[in-house]
């Protein structure tokens, strides 16, 4: 080898020796992992992506199908309008921050094929009557429908609505009545055929002029159908069905029916003007209000005529009212680490005829969002599916996203808001989706109604204090009583009932909810005079700490009290209220001491911190 072709490779060999030493100068980037993508929510025209957080990422790069590059900091992505069975490619890396110490990962693909045209499910008709002139067949709401065909005897029909009347009918004869859902969307077909087979009445049993038929019930409303034929005149009324132990149909309808006319004289009406000022004609849906809470209704309505007499029987149909500010179904529990609370605020603009609150309390959680419907939507949009609803929150729900409100929602005591203005006796139901910072995700579910009033209608009352008979630091008076007017000949009665009285920190870690359980295992019964006492005046008082076991000065207690209606009806009244500061005496227990029934009621001069 000639020396020139030796000193030429040399020099080549220091020049990359040199190169590499300048590389190796700086740091060595690492490169990032890739994301672990999770596919959920397959359906015929969408579905979802999520991936859990990368650390040190400083956003991610997703490709859909083919198409160009998106740059996003979310962690989940869903995508709607697709083709049914088709094949969808997703794509997504993990790009570096700007720190410089981590360079991008590599693409990882997922392939994901949308589910086939999907089938509406069938209907269930419901046969509410049968008669030659006139036969009323309702259904559920089916998810997704439009509308709904039907036909029978030849004669075929399209609704929107979820019920039919139909007429022409021959008597005792039988019928068969098919039914489909019929779809308004492109990839989802129509429902298999329903068939009811049903027989008509007898000729000689015409449909009686009143059919009712019960749609929702809140606290203190409830709302029913009556199908009347147009000239056909009646009331309705809401009615306690203990009213109905010691009484006779014709007794109630007659009762009321008195109630109705006093009214009329009341308000220096004649008869026929009133009855037709207050009467009601025809077929249409009412809302009864205000109810009690808790507590089983038969609604009633039977005809009456101008001259203010009944002309019909007494027709009703069965109902019970919920608690007050009570979450109800439906409802869906989610995670540990995300709890939603709906519940009414009494007084005030936004009070419980015209919104809900909720709070959402969280852990780690990232972003979420939420549906607000009324729970008849829930259950004909979605047909009362959780997994549909589920769907329709990630794909189109509000987003809470803002810094600031993530910030409060994973505070201690959460974020509490408000959904207003809403309508009055009407039952809501809210969704809300949790995505936490592992990419964890959860769906809620809660139901409240609305009321009719901002006033809390009870039947069942408890309240303590001190009294001006027994000293305040030792002893406490209780007032345990139910609705009742003695003037009127009608009233709720209670068939039995338990209490328990105890120190407020025997209570500690109690919810409400498992307090009854508590009055049932360690509590008192009312004895059967008591009983008939508070049936027959409406209450009964009692006294603790005034039979030889004295109760401790400036010490909190709570009286639990639960009472059972005469129509099955149990509920949980309590009361808290403290003795004045004293000499200290002996302890008392649970269930210690007694309470002592006193017909004569000592007046109660102090009474607070009253709960329901």
């Amino acid at each position: 080898m000639s020396r020139s072709i030796i000193t030429k490779l040399s020099f080549a060999l220091l020049l990359t020796a040199l190169s590499c030493a300048k590389e190796s100068d700086g740091p060595v980037q690492a490169r990032l992992p890739e994301p672990k993508v999770l596919v959920s929510d397959v359906t015929s025209t969408s579905f979802s992506v999520s991936w859990d957080v990368v650390t040190d990422a400083g956003s991610y790069t997703y490709i859909f199908n083919g198409k160009d590059t998106v740059t996003t900091r979310d962690r989940s992505i869903s995508f709607s309008d697709l083709l049914p069975a088709e094949e969808y490619s997703f794509a997504v890396r993990t790009d570096a921050g700007s720190n410089g110490e981590y360079v991008g990962s590599e693409f990882v693909t997922v392939h994901v094929v949308t589910d086939g045209e999907s089938v509406l499910e069938t209907p269930e008709p419901v046969l509410v009557a049968a008669y030659k002139s006139r036969t009323i067949i309702n259904w559920k709401p089916v998810s997704g429908a439009s509308a709904y065909e039907y036909s029978v005897a030849g004669l075929t029909g399209k609704v929107e609505a979820c019920s039919v009347e139909l007429s022409g009918f021959k008597g005792s004869t039988d019928y068969e009545f098919s039914l489909k859902a019929v779809s308004g969307e492109k990839y989802v077909n129509d429902s298999p055929e329903a068939e009811l087979r049903f027989t008509t009445r007898p000729d000689s049993e015409d449909i009686p002029p009143i059919i009712m038929s019960l749609l929702e019930c809140g606290s203190d409303y409830a709302n029913f159908n009556i199908y009347a034929v147009p000239d056909f005149r009646y009331v309705y009324f809401g009615v306690p069905a203990s009213y109905f132990k010691d009484h006779s149909d014709t007794e109630v309808r007659d009762t009321y029916l008195k109630y109705m006319l006093d009214a009329i004289e009341d308000n220096n009406m004649t008869v026929e003007g009133g009855m037709s000022y207050y009467t009601k004609t025809g077929s249409s849906n009412y809302t009864e209000y205000p109810l009690y809470p808790e507590l089983s209704y038969y609604i009633v309505a039977f005809g009456v005529s101008l001259e203010g007499k009944a002309t019909t029987p007494l027709c009703k149909i069965a109902a019970k009212t919920k608690a007050h500010d009570t979450m109800t179904e439906p409802s869906l529990e989610g995670s540990d680490w995300f709890t939603q609370t709906m519940f009414h605020s009494v007084f005030g603009q936004y009070n419980a005829t015209n919104c809900v609150w909720t709070n959402w309390a969280g852990k780690d959680v990232a972003k979420m969002n939420y549906v607000l419907t009324s729970t008849y939507s829930f259950n004909v949009y979605f047909g009362g599916s959780f997994d549909l609803f589920r769907r329709y929150t990630a794909l189109q729900g509000s987003p809470v996203t803002e810094k600031e409100y993530i910030e409060r929602i994973n505070e201690d005591g959460g974020m509490t808001t408000r959904f207003a203005p809403l309508s009055a006796a009407t039952s809501y139901t809210l969704g809300a989706m949790a995505v936490n910072e592992a990419g964890d995700t959860t769906f809620v579910v809660n139901t409240l109604s609305t009321m009719t009033s901002t006033t809390y209608y009870d039947w069942a009352f408890v309240s303590l204090g001190t009294s001006a008979s027994h000293p305040a630091s030792t002893a406490l008076a209780a007032n345990v009583s139910i609705a009742f007017d003695t003037d009127e000949s009608l009233n709720i009665q209670v068939s039995g009932g338990r209490y328990l009285f105890c120190r407020n920190s025997e209570l500690a870690g109690v919810k409400v909810s498992d307090a009854s359980k508590i009055v049932k295992e360690k509590g008192t019964d009312f004895t059967p005079t008591q009983i008939k006492v508070m049936n027959m005046t409406g209450n009964i008082s009692m006294s603790f700490g005034t039979d030889g076991t004295s109760l401790e000065p400036g010490t909190k207690y709570t009286l639990l009290v639960s009472l059972v209606s005469a129509s099955g009806d149990e509920v949980l009244r309590y009361a808290t209220a403290s003795t004045a500061e004293g000499t200290k005496t002996r302890s008392a227990v649970y269930g210690e001491p007694k309470g002592r029934i006193e017909i004569n009621t000592p007046v109660i001069l102090d009474t607070y911190e009253i709960s329901r």
